[in-house]
């Protein structure tokens, strides 16, 4: 199953043996998921920000931080969530790689209720093995 973080991690990992059309290409599919932001496109495609705008001619805001180095994180977050799995740290992981919880809810399927809980619970976990140690 392709998804929008499948998607965007390859293209992230591969854009610089990509030509020029084929990272504008890459840039009018992921649009095409809704998800991302034309900033964000640009990051993932290696594409300056106006390029981005021209080609998928954004206007929605999809809002809400990510960084590259989210991506994985965010995907097996994504993937915990499709067989109904928890595991508190690899929400905190995502979110400390730079995802906003608006973000990870979006591409994950976890609301930002859950995803702040976990979150929490998480941050308890560590500080308490901080103190343990």
């Amino acid at each position: 199953m392709n998804t929008a973080l499948e998607e965007a991690i390859f293209v992230h990992e591969h854009r610089d043996n990509l030509d020029r059309q084929a990272r504008f290409d890459a840039a009018v599919s992921l649009a095409e998921w809704g998800v991302f932001s034309g900033a964000q496109i640009g990051t993932i495609t290696g594409l300056n920000r106006a390029t981005v705008a021209k080609l998928i001619g954004k206007k929605d805001r999809t809002g809400g931080r990510l960084t590259v180095e989210s991506l994985k994180p965010l995907l097996h977050l994504a993937q915990l969530r499709r067989r109904d799995e928890v595991d508190v740290l690899a929400v905190k992981e995502a979110l400390d790689a730079g995802a906003s919880r608006r973000m990870c809810a979006r591409l994950t399927g976890w609301s930002e209720g859950q995803l702040r809980r976990q979150a929490d619970r998480a941050e308890a976990m560590t500080m308490k093995e901080g103190v343990a140690a």
